[in-house]
């Protein structure tokens, strides 16, 4: 019994090797983003778990409970602060995250197991941070939940059993409030933690973190004791992530919102932040389109990234061949242009100055910056054009679209 700190400290340590790369625990190399969303995922864990005790999920009791926290539980606007920007700061250390591992080549074979559990706690992040939006019960939160569900009932057949089993009926209402409370509290965090499990199983069991060719040379393979000084340094950076956290969430509180009315239909209306961009999209095109075939293609190229041939997964802007960077070029240019309908053009451009900012990139990695730009790889290039496009359409929807949906600086 005596010795049962000791025992438990050991179970701690034996998530990684015996011994660990200098070379992963430099934060070129990873961002430290999958260390980051673990870390807000449990401090997430801990804070929900608080907030359930005030919370009561019912159409009568949900936004009175969080007014309550907010107004009479000491630290409650702290709290409740400090679970919403974690949540939200998840889903961007999860991106992140997604384009390290990108730039690392972790899709190879070897170890596409892990990738493809790794895309679907992606989907995964967004879907509890998607949950858990409706919970206030305020204005903002019923109306951006019924963008959402829209757009999911928009497929030609199935639209209407999806957005049924999303809402629990036609509309929200109080089944739709305890079914996502349910999902957000239960269901999807149960999964998270059980593929999160497998997540750090795997790379242990695939021979540690995927590095790049210059981390594992900037290190010369040097290697590092893993007992104790790998997890008291993840100790250190999840102390110092929640210590910043905390200090946030007492400067800047999240406000709660006029108590949620079916009646009064907010102008303009806006989906959740991470999901606004498919809405500045569905300004110009079909909802079916925006909802499913944009999203769906996008992830799809991930999970077949490790199916796809050696030589494209290997490929970088400076060594692959001319014909490839033409059909690149010109394949992001097509795309852009019917992404964006000639008589939007005046009023939205995101996606074709995304598309200029790839040109250039791709004219630089073959001619000037050989050496640097060039040694990206072609599924990062791809999958930061994808990432730089939709954050131009989300910051034009959260910040330059007024009521009916015009730009701001139009009259």
């Amino acid at each position: 019994m005596r010795d049962w700190p000791g025992h438990w400290w050991s179970f701690f340590e034996h998530l990684h090797a015996p011994r660990v790369r200098l070379a992963s625990l430099r934060f070129r190399a990873t961002l430290f983003a999958g260390l980051l969303s673990t870390a807000l995922f449990a401090i997430l864990t801990v804070t929900g778990v608080l907030l359930m005790y005030v919370y009561v999920p019912s159409e009568g009791g949900a936004w009175e409970s969080v007014q309550l926290l907010e107004e009479r539980v000491r630290y409650g606007r702290m709290l409740r602060a400090l679970h919403n920007w974690t949540a939200q700061a998840m889903v961007v250390t999860a991106v992140l995250h997604l384009v390290s591992l990108t730039w690392r080549r972790a899709y190879e074979r070897g170890k596409a197991a892990n990738w493809c559990v790794g895309v679907v706690l992606l989907l995964l992040t967004v879907a509890l941070s998607y949950t858990g939006y409706l919970l206030p019960w305020d204005q903002l939160a019923f109306w951006a939940i019924t963008v959402g569900a829209n757009m999911a009932g928009s497929a030609p057949v199935i639209g209407g059993a999806v957005k049924h089993a999303l809402l629990g009926g036609e509309t929200i209402t109080s089944a739709t409030l305890l079914r996502f409370y349910v999902h957000h509290c239960i269901t999807l965090p149960l999964v998270m933690v059980t593929l999160l499990g497998v997540h750090l199983y795997r790379i242990r069991r695939d021979g540690g973190l995927s590095l790049s060719a210059a981390a594992e040379a900037c290190c010369g393979g040097a290697t590092t004791r893993a007992r104790g000084a790998v997890l008291r340094w993840e100790c250190w950076i999840a102390a110092l992530v929640t210590l910043l956290a905390v200090l946030l969430s007492f400067q800047v509180s999240i406000p709660l919102g006029p108590q949620a009315d079916p009646l009064v239909t907010p102008n303009p209306m806006k989906a959740p932040w991470y999901l606004v961009g498919l809405q500045e999209l569905l300004h110009f095109h079909p909802a079916f389109f925006v909802t499913y075939i944009v999203p769906g293609a996008f992830f799809a190229f991930l999970v077949s990234l490790p199916l796809l041939p050696r030589r494209f997964g290997q490929a970088t802007l400076a060594t692959m061949p001319r014909s490839w960077a033409a059909v690149l070029f010109a394949s992001l240019l097509a795309l852009s242009l019917a992404s964006t309908p000639l008589w939007a053009w005046h009023t939205d451009l995101t996606v074709l100055l995304a598309c200029a900012v790839a040109a250039g990139v791709l004219l630089l990695a073959r001619g000037p910056m050989r050496t640097s730009l060039g040694r990206l790889g072609l599924p990062l290039f791809l999958v930061g054009w994808a990432l730089l496009a939709y954050a131009g359409l989300t910051l034009v929807a959260v910040y330059l679209r007024g009521p009916n949906w015009s730009l701001l600086w139009i009259p």
